[in-house]
Order: structure tokens, then C-alpha cells, then sequence
């Protein structure tokens, strides 16, 4: 290929030099947001020097941190700006306005040099380059392209490892955010379900229908508390998933249990092809009856009172296929494409019948990819329904299948024991101590770190059960601090908190906590772990 020759170039060979380097340059904007800001002003300055034979190079950026960051090489090698304070007029104030090249002789620790300043961006707000030489003909015209070239290059990695800092420094508030809000909405649902439970209790097992409302509404937000903060877990692959073999039937059993008081109070028909055995699946029972239920409620939530909701299961080959369909509104065409991304959702009537959050479908494609299967929406149309397939790989029974779990409907008291229950919530501590009492426990109350150790000192207990988010001193400190008080008597610790991410859990685990157990909480789940830590059996902390 003959390059043409060019007014300004001294030659054909020069400019294919300058074209080779800007060549190279061009990987530049890619390497910003991967790199520490000093790292990337650093390679910037460097390869600016090593190219054109400069005797300085400056560039300094006002982005990526709170100061400005300011690199100098000069002679060949780095130097210091904070100490070196002769090369302060060199480095110059920032350029004021978007003006023409001005090269200008200045005096510098490596002598006279011509030096020119470009801006990073417009105004000058991004930062600059100033470079130096101590030839006569400096800036040459090939330099020049270079040098803009570059100063363009660098502005936008600049703006690229802004974004991306912006963006991860976004992700970790709203991590943090939702892991307060999970707190702080799980704390009052707490002593709301001990309370049904209690009442369930001392009338045998009976509710009355406001009761029952009363238990139904708070699963419901139970359920909308865990979907909140299951989106940022799963999508982030930070879910543990429990694995076992279990029956496509079961998981839809479970499903529909979750899922049928919206399903009757629209009053829809739900029939159910789905075989008793033959469709075997590997994974976790619990989130994948989260899908399923996710979906059930979906279908009843878009479909019009007296609608009609058929789930079929079938095998095909090596796969397990399950479909939800309805009669409901269907999909709009350009929401179909996006059905499964977060925060997406149909039409919202005003009743808000169909509301929510957009996230259940979110958190169904993650949980059904997580388990090495797919998930796909179609429909016929505006009125003519939507039907959601759920495929799975199919798993081979090596008659090593999980036993169905003993049913939790009686909840029985195997050992009576001394329980600290420690909550800076009154409520919840006062009704969690309550309901251990009735169930034949000798129980103690505090809500207070200090008044625990206090109390522990007298009635020794065998369990504690306690909050993490305590007052002055928190569950994980207080937890230690009973480790160190006890030594090899000390009790067996349950945490039952509003705190339930992972790392949440890890912390207990490293406190010396035996359970995490994430509120609310249902009595029979706190019992059987009780009775675990009673029989000695040691209970994972990711319960």
C-alpha cells in the first residue's frame, strides 16, 4: 500500500511512523478502566517520552481521585512532583478554555525546552499533557498529530475509567442499601410471625380468618424482602445452592402451596399435568419452587379473574421440560425481548392487581441458568395468554435419592433447654421468649449486649439466641465475648438476624456462631435447629 504524500510530513517514511504509533496508542482508552489511576497516567507519560524523544512529559488528570493526580517523566524517568518543586511551572496551571497550541520556552531542571500543553477534553476539566524538548523544531507537524491524537485518546479512557468507577462505586451502595433494607424491613416482620405462630398455638393450630389474612399478607412480603435481596446475590453469583435429587412433581407441589392464595382470591382454575415420577432433577428444591412459584404468581397476576392457569411437565431426551401457561393478557411484542431483565413489567392496573417490583422473572432466569437450564416466554398476542417454559437438565437415579424430610407439623420439645434470647427490638424479643416458653424452655430475656453477659453470668443458659444489629456492642462482638467468657462451657449460639448476605454469614461462622439464621423466622425451623444443636449434629452456617 503507497501512502500518498502529505503537506506537513517531511515523508512517506515519517508518517508511517506517526501512524504505526498512533496504532499503538489506540489500545490506550481500553486500559484505563482496568488499570490504578496512577498506573494509567503513569503508561500514558511513559510511552508520550519513549515515542517522541522527549526530554519531559507531564500528564496530570483531575478525574480519578479526589486531589489531582499528576505524573512527570523527565530524563528518562519517573520523577517525584510532590518533592521536586522546580518542575512546578512546568506542570502549569490547567489550560483555561478550549484555546489554540501555543508553544512557549520555558526554563526546567533539564534547561531551556520548548514546551506545548494539550488538553484532556474540552475546557480543560478533564486535565492535561505538557511535554517539553530541547530541540529547535519542536513540535514537528507528525508530532503534533500524535500529540492531539493522544490527548483525545486519553480523555476518552479517562472518561471510560470514570464511568467504570462510577458504576462499581454505585453497585457497592446499593449492595449496601439493600442489605439495610432487608434488615430493617425483616426486624418488624419478626415478631409479626411469632406472634401467628403463638396465636396458632393456643388455639390448637386454628387461626381465624383475619389471622389468616394477617399470616398470608406477611409471607407475602417476606417474599418480597428475599426476591429484593435475592436479585443482587444471584445475578452476582454469590447464592449457594443446596443440591440434591428431588422430582419435578414435588417442586411444583411446593410451588403451588406458595403461590394459591393469589391464585384462589382471583379465582382461577389451576389444573396440573405433572407426573408423580420420572422427571428427576438435580438441584436445589427450594429456589427451583422459587421459579415455579415466581411464575404461578406471574400468570395469576396478568390473567383476569376466572382465569385459567395449566402446568404441564414432560421429559424430552435428556431434558426436563415444564410449561406454565395462561389465558391471561399475554405480552406486549417489544416487551418480550426484556421480559427477563430487571425491573421490567407488564402494565400496572391501578388496583395494583398486577404490581411489583419487575423482578421475579429476573430472578427466575438467574436461579433457572444457575442450574445449567434455560427459560424463554412466548405468547399469541394482546388477549391471548403467555405460556413460560422451564427447561432442566434430566438427572440419572443412582438410587442414591434423597429421603422425603420428616413432616415439621407437630413440633415437638426433645430436650427442655436454658435459652438467653438477646434482641434490642422489644417486641421481638418478647414474643420470641414467650413462644420458647410455651413451647417448655426455660427462657430469658434481655435487650441489651451488657445486661446479656450480665445475666449470662447467673443462669448459664445452654442456647443463646441473638440479634446482630445490638446496641454499642454487636452480635459478632457479643458472641466472642461469651467464647472468651466461658471457654469449653460456653453456650451453643444461634444468630437470627435481619443481616442474611453472605458475607453476613461468614462473619458468624468466624464469630464462633454456630447458626445464621435470617428473620423472619418460623417456630418449627428454630426448633429443629435447636434440636440439632441438642443431639450434637453440627448445622451449616448457610441455612
Amino acid at each position: 500500500m503507497t501512502i500518498p504524500a502529505l503537506s506537513g510530513f517531511d515523508n512517506s517514511i515519517e508518517l508511517r511512523t506517526c501512524l504505526r504509533d498512533l496504532v499503538g496508542l489506540l489500545g490506550l482508552p481500553a486500559l484505563w478502566s482496568g488499570r490504578e489511576p496512577q498506573a494509567t497516567v503513569r503508561l500514558l507519560s511513559e510511552t508520550l517520552a519513549e515515542i517522541l524523544s522527549l526530554d519531559a512529559c507531564c500528564v496530570t488528570t483531575f478525574l480519578l481521585q479526589e486531589k489531582p493526580l499528576r505524573f512527570l517523566y523527565a530524563n528518562g524517568k519517573a520523577v517525584d512532583t510532590a518533592e521536586a518543586t522546580d518542575w512546578l511551572p512546568f506542570t502549569g496551571e490547567p489550560i483555561n478554555g478550549h484555546q489554540e497550541l501555543r508553544v512557549t520556552r520555558e526554563a526546567t531542571p533539564c534547561g531551556e525546552l520548548r514546551v506545548a500543553r494539550f488538553s484532556l477534553g474540552y475546557y480543560g476539566h478533564t486535565g492535561q499533557i505538557t511535554v517539553g524538548s530541547v530541540r529547535n523544531d519542536f513540535p514537528k507537524p507528525t508530532e503534533l498529530v500524535l500529540l492531539r491524537s493522544a490527548a483525545s485518546l486519553a480523555a476518552s479512557g479517562l472518561r471510560t475509567a470514570l464511568l467504570t468507577h462510577e458504576r462499581e462505586k454505585a453497585l457497592r451502595v446499593k449492595d449496601e442499601f439493600l442489605a439495610m433494607l432487608g434488615h430493617e424491613l425483616r426486624n418488624p416482620l419478626a415478631p409479626i410471625v411469632a406472634a401467628l405462630e403463638l396465636m396458632k398455638m393456643k388455639a390448637a393450630g386454628a387461626l381465624t380468618a383475619e389471622q389468616t389474612i394477617i399470616e398470608r399478607q406477611v409471607g407475602h412480603l417476606t417474599g418480597l424482602v428475599d426476591d429484593l435481596l435475592d436479585v443482587t446475590r444471584i445475578t452476582t453469583s454469590k447464592i449457594e445452592l443446596k443440591h440434591e435429587f428431588v422430582e419435578l412433581r414435588s417442586i411444583v407441589a411446593a410451588a403451588i402451596e406458595t403461590a394459591l392464595p393469589l391464585i384462589e382470591r382471583r379465582q382461577h382454575r389451576l389444573s396440573c399435568e405433572v407426573p408423580d415420577s420420572g422427571l428427576l432433577i438435580k438441584g436445589d428444591a427450594r429456589r427451583l419452587a422459587q421459579v415455579v412459584s415466581n411464575l404461578l404468581i406471574n400468570a395469576a397476576k396478568y390473567t383476569e379473574p376466572g382465569g385459567r392457569i395449566v402446568i404441564v411437565g414432560s421429559r424430552d431426551a435428556d431434558k426436563v421440560s415444564l410449561k406454565i401457561k395462561d389465558n391471561g393478557i399475554g405480552i406486549e411484542p417489544a416487551l418480550l425481548p426484556h421480559i427477563f431483565d430487571l425491573f421490567q413489567q407488564g402494565a400496572v392496573s391501578i388496583d395494583r392487581s398486577r404490581g411489583g417490583l419487575g423482578i421475579g422473572l429476573c430472578v427466575v432466569k438467574s436461579l433457572v441458568t444457575t442450574h445449567g437450564g434455560t427459560v424463554t416466554a412466548e405468547t399469541g398476542g394482546a388477549g391471548l395468554g403467555s405460556t413460560f417454559t422451564v427447561t432442566l437438565p434430566l438427572a440419572q437415579d443412582d438410587g442414591g435419592t434423597n429421603k422425603e424430610k420428616e413432616t415439621s407439623a407437630e413440633i415437638l420439645v426433645e430436650r427442655a433447654e436454658r435459652i438467653l434470647v438477646v434482641d434490642d427490638n422489644r417486641d421481638a424479643a418478647d414474643i420470641m421468649g414467650e413462644l420458647l416458653r410455651a413451647l417448655g424452655h426455660e427462657v430469658y430475656v434481655q435487650y441489651t449486649p451488657l445486661g446479656a453477659l450480665s445475666l449470662c453470668e447467673k443462669v448459664h443458659p445452654t442456647v443463646v439466641i441473638l440479634d446482630i444489629g445490638l446496641p454499642g456492642i454487636n452480635g459478632y462482638e457479643l458472641a466472642g465475648m461469651l467464647r472468651l467468657r466461658f471457654k469449653g462451657m460456653s453456650p451453643r449460639i444461634i444468630a437470627v438476624s435481619g443481616y442474611g448476605q453472605p458475607q453476613d454469614r461468614a462473619r458468624s461462622y468466624d464469630a464462633g456462631i454456630e447458626i445464621h439464621l435470617t428473620k423472619p423466622i418460623a417456630i418449627d425451623v428454630l426448633v429443629s435447629h435447636l434440636h440439632g444443636s441438642a443431639s450434637g449434629q453440627h448445622v451449616p452456617i448457610n441455612v
